[in-house]
Formats: C-alpha cells, structure tokens, sequence
C-alpha cells in the first residue's frame, strides 16, 4: 500500500512542477525525502514481518 501511495504523491508533485506551482528545487527535495521515508517504511516493515507481528496485525 504504501508504495502505491508513494507514486501517487510523486505523480501530484509532478503535475504541481508542471503547473509552476512548485519549482525544480522543490521537487528534488521533496522526491528525496519520500525516497528517505519510504526506505524507512520498507524496514520497519521488513523488522514486523521477521517478527511475526505483521502476521498478528493482518489476523485482526
């Protein structure tokens, strides 16, 4: 799920650069930060799965 989310947010920021709205700088930061974040996420996601807990949460 949250790489699904991950891309629609790039897609915004894209069409947000395309219509000015945001500039070149702007987006390479905020791209850089969701790439930061969303390896944070993987890992911690990684870490639940090893401990099972991801298991325990899906079950209920």
């Amino acid at each position: 799920m949250a790489n699904g989310l991950t891309i629609e947010v790039i897609s915004h920021l894209l069409f947000a650069r395309e219509l000015d709205l945001i500039n070149d700088e702007e987006l390479n930061t905020l791209r850089i930060q969701i790439n930061e974040l969303t390896n944070k996420l993987n890992a911690f996601y990684k870490t639940l799965k090893k401990t099972k807990l991801i298991d325990q949460v899906n079950n209920e």
